[in-house]
């Protein structure tokens, strides 16, 4: 994309990379009749073609030199040592005087103006090398060949159209340049009037056709005519730019296009611009990926598709539960950190107190095509709970019975409203406890569908460890049992093993309303430790030796030198601030713990720990332990008006220590303030950025570090009504780093709306992409809904009107 500032100036300098550049006009060439087979719509196969030579100051010259001495380089065995720099912008077609059926393309292209006015005003020779040139990059680059011989000098001409603003990239002046050729746009480098349309359609037309509606009604002044408009398209990328100055779209299709047939109009009453090309389709695989594609994109984004919410369906609602439970609202189910995603708010809450109403609603909103949110309490890193659109949450904090528990047979079954907390609240005097601990008071149940894990994982494992059996509402209302009806085992080998299925399914795969878990006997003793490391990688390392010797402890917490200080200053703690580990040892008897404790030191001293220091007293644990909680909060609390943007990965053990050893030192390089805290006993860790939404330069830098290079894919484009909030690329630099080292996208948070597009790189083709039994059923189910047959893949049946639904950057289902 080449987009420039208004400006009366020549140039813009716009940093250390870059000039725009405001041609000043030479001369024109044309060509009656060009084959034409480049990114441009609603060209015939043959028309006339312009080149507008340009010259600029900025433009490094070739080699001074006279026409004989080029002759003779060019003759010689290497003729590449004579280069004209220039720059080709892009094409662009318009309509020509004489009516709708005449067509005029054209494209610009820049050359030094020292050379333009010593040689090109006075030589022929040169006029023709140029054109040579000139020809070889256009066809390179835009696909269109012309033939030299017909070349026509325009008398009188210095220009045809409007010269469009062009962003060079600034090269070393040295002897023999390249083609300097305008650099692709990214959107914070987009002049101030640079507008996004407020709303934007696509549309899958009998499989065949796509259709892009998109509102012009926010452009002054009114566009009444499609001669404004430059469009270009190639088979999977739509740029369209106003006044040879707004780029005003820029998305990639999730299919192939065969932009060749495009067509285009304005609907003026409507002030809507209609594009339709056809859909290029390869294989019966592509064709079902393509139409899942198009129908889940149809579904998140055009409410003619998706059934809005109507007074006889909240009526319906009303007769299963009771108008008291049913709320018509668009401010419930904000998760806390719902921000940093575009996603749009539900309808309708509901408030089920049963199994029996949960199967009702879901019922009814699968026959009448309705998505469904379940949620149960209001946090979720990765968004689980929030709707990529509008439509029904089901709140199950009503359902908060604690069904039973088994103290003989170390077990209980507890409902979505039962958290963890209240849950180990009432088993205090049974001498159980329930271990997994997610750093908040998360639903057991909602800890189950995000596969949670936390700070006592290294010794009693996660959730998906600790989970007997479900009881899940599919999506055509059917209840299912996945270990069977009251069932407990502690292992089965009874056919598929649908509780692992169903723990970290997000919700995508059922309504979880019941969960078996496993218990533990409470530790009679428990004693806490802290001792800081003079470096990142000593930490580390004292932990894998720690690991390494089977020592049993219950927790071990890394805290980089950054979160240290902020809980200091957060808890009014007075700890070193270096890089800390936090450990708790739990045991039979005090003589047990302390000499887990005295062993551990002994690691921790011949790894640099600096000061190892321990307690019994249960209210410098839980001070101590409370800190921790609150990471998040003491770290956001450093800078005003700002948000903590966070990310999770897992590693292999032996790469932790260079893991975050580099991503601290990425944070520190980038100017940004971050901090790192790890469940490292399992070699897991997380981020978080700060970032002042509002601070551009801080968004350049926090998308750099996330990925060297920035990408901005359709689904920035798709969530279309929150256009003016930032969505943050996270840390993709940093989850690469994790992949390559045979880690993992992420160890807690799971596959939300930001992680997503890592699934693929992670799982693989087979398991991740087409090719599976997974994918091949998803894909037929997707599309028949022929759900009955399958009643647990409730995620697709129905056009998939069943929660939050996992696509990856280009559109695709996956099952995660």
């Amino acid at each position: 994309m080449i987009v420039g500032n208004e400006s009366n100036d020549a140039v813009t300098d716009v940093g250390k990379d870059a000039w725009v550049v405001h041609p000043i006009p030479g001369y024109v060439l044309k060509f009656k009749e060009v084959s034409f087979n480049c990114h441009t719509l609603m060209v015939k196969e043959k028309c006339k073609f312009f080149l507008n030579i340009c010259h600029c100051a900025q433009l490094p010259p070739p080699l001074d030199l006279s026409e004989d001495e080029v002759a003779k380089l060019l003759d010689s065995t290497d003729p590449s040592r004579y280069r004209i720099p220039l720059c080709v912008g892009d094409v662009e077609v318009v309509l020509d005087r004489k009516g709708e059926n005449s067509i005029k393309v054209m494209t610009d292209v820049i050359v030094n103006s020292t050379f333009y006015l010593m040689q090109l005003e006075k030589s022929e020779f040169f006029r023709q090398l140029l054109l040579l040139v000139v020809s070889e990059a256009i066809e390179k680059k835009h696909d269109i060949k012309v033939d030299v011989k017909e070349a026509i000098k325009l008398k009188n001409r210095k220009c045809m159209g409007d010269l469009s603003a062009q962003r060079i990239r600034k090269r070393p002046r040295e002897a023999f340049i390249k083609e300097v050729e305008p650099i692709k746009q990214s959107e914070e480098q987009l002049p101030e009037q640079h507008f996004l349309p407020k709303y934007c359609l696509l549309l899958l037309r009998n499989g065949r056709q796509l259709e892009v509606n998109l509102k012009l009604g926010s452009v002054k002044p009114p566009i009444k005519s499609i001669d404004r408009l430059s469009i270009r398209m190639n088979d999977d990328h739509l740029l369209i730019i106003l006044d040879r100055r707004q780029t005003i779209l820029d998305i990639y299709f999730p299919v192939k296009v065969d932009y060749k047939k495009a067509a285009g109009k304005i609907l003026s009453d409507e002030e809507i611009l209609q594009i339709l090309v056809p859909v290029v389709w390869s294989g019966q695989t592509y064709i079902l990926k393509g139409i899942v594609t198009l129908f889940i994109v149809n579904m998140l984004l055009s409410r003619r598709l998706l059934n809005k919410v109507s007074q006889p369906f909240i009526s319906q609602l009303e007769g299963i539960l009771g108008k008291e439970a049913v709320k018509i609202t668009a401010a419930a189910g904000k998760d806390s950190q719902s921000e940093k995603h575009m996603i749009t708010t539900s309808d309708v809450v509901v408030l089920p107190k049963n199994v029996e109403q949960v199967s009702a609603v879901v019922k009814i909103c699968n026959e009448s095509s309705i998505p469904v949110i379940p949620f149960s309490v209001t946090d979720s890193s990765e968004n689980f709970t929030s709707s990529l659109q509008e439509g029904v949450l089901i709140d199950l904090m009503l359902m908060d019975k604690i069904v039973d528990i088994n103290t003989s047979d170390f077990d209980c079954t507890v409902e979505p409203g039962v958290t963890h907390e209240i849950l180990n609240q009432h088993l205090h005097k049974t001498g159980l406890w329930f271990p997994a601990d997610p750093g908040v008071d998360g639903s057991i149940c909602g800890m189950a569908a995000a596969s949670a894990s936390g700070i006592n994982a290294v010794r009693y494992g996660a959730m998906v460890r600790n989970v007997l059996n479900l009881e899940v509402v599919l999506s055509n209302g059917n209840i299912l049992h996945t270990s069977g009806k009251g069932r407990r085992p502690r292992k089965s080998a009874a056919g598929y093993n649908l509780t692992k299925l169903f723990v970290g399914s997000k919700g995508t795969l059922g309504v979880i309303t019941q969960a078996a878990v496993r218990l533990y006997a409470r530790p009679a003793v428990c004693s806490a430790a802290i001792c800081p490391f003079r470096t990142v990688d000593k930490a580390i390392e004292a932990v894998v030796a720690t690991l390494q010797c089977s020592v049993p402890v219950a927790k071990i917490e890394f805290l980089d030198a950054v979160t240290v200080a902020a809980c200091n200053r957060y808890n009014k703690l007075t700890l070193v601030e270096s890089p800390t580990l936090f450990l708790e040892f739990h045991g039979n008897s005090e003589a047990e713990v302390a000499g887990q404790a005295s062993f551990v030191e002994e690691i921790f001293a011949s790894n640099d720990g600096t000061e190892f220091t321990w307690c019994h007293a249960p209210e410098e644990q839980k001070k101590l332990w409370s800190a921790l909680h609150s990471v998040y909060h003491a770290v956001v609390s450093q800078k005003d008006n700002i948000k903590g943007l966070t990310i999770d990965v897992s590693v292999p053990m032996s790469t932790l220590a260079i893991a975050i050893a580099e991503t601290r030192k990425d944070i520190d390089e980038s100017g940004i303030l971050g901090a790192i805290v790890g469940h490292v006993g399992d070699g897991n860790f997380h981020c978080i950025f700060l970032v002042d939404e509002s601070n551009q330069e801080e968004m350049k830098i926090i998308r750099a570090l996330s990925d060297r290079i920035v990408q901005y894919n359709f689904e920035k484009f798709f969530f279309i009504e929150l256009y003016r909030v930032f969505t943050l690329i996270f840390s993709e630099y940093l989850v690469k780093r994790a992949l390559v080292s045979g880690g993992s996208c992420t160890g807690e948070h799971g596959i939300g709306i930001s992680e997503k597009k890592y699934l693929e790189n992670e799982c693989g083709e087979v398991a991740g992409k087409k090719g599976s039994i997974f994918w091949e059923l998803v894909c037929e189910y997707s599309v028949h809904g022929r759900t009955t047959e399958h009643p647990w893949l409730c995620a697709v049946s129905n056009a998939l009107p069943l929660c939050h639904v996992p696509i990856t950057t280009e559109g695709e289902l996956k099952l995660t």
